[in-house]
């Protein structure tokens, strides 16, 4: 493990690891302080691993290196599928999902991403009704490949049990942890299914524009004019999944705005392409991912703090360290949006 984590580190200094002959354009710099090594890349500018006790690190790595494998999650495959470059992959992507503060606490990192796989807090699917004849809110918690920002996401959709209809609302990838034995939630990300959802019948499809139209109602009232662009499915799924949340006694959450590793690693990716369109197209791609994980996902938050009464942003002023802190207000959690409203009292059966 130890051999084979130096020569990840080694060749991240230069934003080319390579597995099974393939190149990875994953790039960061490493400092083992306590070991006096460095792999540190001035011209790049990059991420710095810092490691301040080897021993503990590496013991906690093997600890999550078996849990991932346990696991068995979706991954690459590679033309030779042997332990080494299953292994090699799975430490390169968890630092392609550190978030700024990840890479200079790597320990509390593992230890996290060993709890994200622990975590059983979700039912693996479950029915709300909301409030009206055969409609219902259907949650199914899902493994992701190793390669998305964490173990699980939560799946939402609206459908009509009886006549076997359903409208996908985006999905919350996530990780709940245990802090002084109080459970944590790291929310990372909101990811939107096919803006044109296409029904498997002409039943389904009207079903869709209906559910789509009924979205809408979450503008009513007085909103923000710079969040008010805000996807109005997004803010479903958010609301649910605080819901969630608060009906298990999770009040604590911290919404992750920025995972630099995989940034640069598309930038690198651009810059290599030979074709200057292809180029153009991936480095436009980049901005846009880029740009729904922080702007997007933050304006989500602060348009849902506006509208749902006692959710607490607790650190907005300090947004740019790349994360978000917020608190939920135990007795608090009131909305004047009927459909908000409808949505969280139905999962909270208030």
């Amino acid at each position: 493990m130890k051999d084979l984590f130096y020569e990840i580190i080694k060749e991240a200094e230069n934003a080319n690891i390579t597995i099974d002959n393939e190149v990875w354009n994953i790039g960061f710099n490493t400092i083992i302080k306590d070991k006096n090594i460095e792999y540190y890349n001035d011209e790049k500018n990059v991420h710095t691993l810092v490691i301040k006790n080897e021993e503990k690190f590496f013991r906690y790595l093997q600890i999550y290196i078996n849990k991932e494998l346990m696991a068995k999650r979706r991954s690459v495959k590679f033309l030779h599928d042997t332990p080494r470059n299953r292994i090699k992959f799975l430490i390169s992507y968890l630092f392609v999902n550190a978030s700024p503060m990840d890479f200079v606490n790597p320990i509390e990192y593992l230890k996290k991403r060993i709890a994200y796989l622990n975590d059983n807090t979700f039912d693996d699917e479950k029915y709300i009704n909301l409030e009206e004849k055969d409609i219902y809110l259907k949650i199914k918690k899902v493994s992701q490949d190793v390669r998305m920002e964490t173990p699980k996401r939560i799946e939402f959709s609206i459908v009509n049990l009886k006549k076997d209809l359903e409208f996908k609302l985006p999905s919350i990838s996530y990780g709940i942890r245990n802090i002084n034995n109080m459970k944590y939630c790291d929310i990372y990300s909101i990811h939107h299914p096919d803006p044109k959802q296409k029904g498997k019948n002409d039943e389904e499809q009207k079903f869709i524009k209906k559910m789509s139209r009924l979205l809408y109602k979450v503008d009513a009232g007085e909103i923000d004019h710079d969040v008010k662009d805000v996807s109005a499915s997004a803010l479903i799924s958010l609301a649910s999944f605080i819901s969630l949340l608060k009906e298990n006694n999770i009040t604590h959450m911290s919404f992750i705005l920025c995972l630099p590793i995989g940034y640069y690693s598309r930038e690198i990716s651009a810059k290599n392409s030979k074709d200057i369109e292809r180029q153009q197209y991936l480095e436009k791609r980049n901005d846009t991912i880029q740009n729904n994980i922080t702007n997007k996902f933050l304006r989500t938050i602060r348009r849902l703090a506006t509208q749902i009464e006692g959710i607490n942003i607790k650190n907005i002023d300090t947004v740019d360290d790349g994360y978000l802190e917020v608190e939920l207000n135990k007795n608090k959690y009131n909305t004047n949006n009927p459909l908000l409203n409808s949505v969280t009292s139905s999962i909270l059966k208030r």
